[in-house]
């Protein structure tokens, strides 16, 4: 017998049958128990991350960075350690927990772009991210390393502009290294902010005083974050073969003049 029918049958001032009285409502328990714990998602503990509003965020031509880019938090799977030598194959190894674009919008008429980017996800009892932007299927283990990954492309190209941050150093909370925490903590929320960041693998943080691989035109003076222009592949490579020509061409040719 359904709610709907219960309630149609019996009148509020008749007493319905004890047979009812128990099983009807233990029923709606049991499956309302059930629809809950079955729509409940595994949690532990949030991560919100981001930074201030109005922060100074430039490219490597010292140009206000724009809604285009795209801020995401993540690590490096099987052991990968990222460097300014390697990044093509960053991509390969990059597992995102949770990703946001730049908001450049006006609180008002003259208040400047907000230059704020935000998210917040929840680092779950199995590990996963509760983020729809997170990489399918992927898990952050308690201690993973994490980093900030900004760019307007991730193609390996001069065009692109980068900047791979993150916070080794915890600065009197446990929550300030930006090192994800164990599945079974739900003691609450961490927050990973840029203003907390303290290297740079690529790119440059607080007005150039931590500063990563890359290369740049324009530093401006003050600013929270630059990304730096992404070298074209083998671009070292071919710098670095065409310096050696030089040096024996220039050999040779004291040799043969002496």
């Amino acid at each position: 017998m359904t709610l709907a029918v219960y309630h149609l049958k019996y009148r509020p001032s008749r007493t319905p049958p004890p047979l009812y009285v128990m099983k009807i409502p233990t029923l709606t328990l049991i499956v309302l128990t059930g629809l809950l714990a079955a729509s409940k998602p595994l949690q532990a503990a949030s991560i919100g991350w981001g930074n201030q509003a109005f922060d100074s965020l430039y490219d490597s031509n010292g140009t206000a960075l724009d809604s285009s880019f795209t801020f995401e938090i993540g690590t490096f799977i099987n052991g990968f350690v990222p460097t300014a030598s390697n990044l093509t194959d960053w991509a390969a190894n990059w597992t995102i927990f949770d990703a946001a674009t730049l908001n450049t919008n006006e609180l008002f008429p003259g208040s400047g772009p907000l230059n704020f980017f935000t998210s917040t996800a929840t680092h779950q009892t199995d590990s996963q991210s509760s983020s729809l932007f997170t990489t399918p299927g992927s898990t952050f283990a308690q201690n993973t390393q994490a980093y900030l990954w900004a760019y307007d492309s991730k193609t390996v190209s001069f065009t692109s502009e980068w900047a791979l941050v993150t916070d080794l150093v915890s600065t009197g909370n446990a929550a300030d290294s930006w090192r994800f925490p164990s599945p079974t903590n739900d003691t609450g929320f961490l927050t990973w902010s840029l203003a907390d960041a303290d290297d740079a693998v690529f790119g440059k943080l607080r007005n150039g005083t931590i500063a990563g691989g890359g290369d740049f035109t324009v530093q401006p003076a003050t600013f929270s974050l630059q990304t730096h222009q992404v070298p074209e592949p083998g671009g070292a490579l071919l710098i670095a073969s065409a310096g050696l020509l030089f040096m024996l061409r220039r050999a040779r040719f004291i040799s043969q003049n002496r």
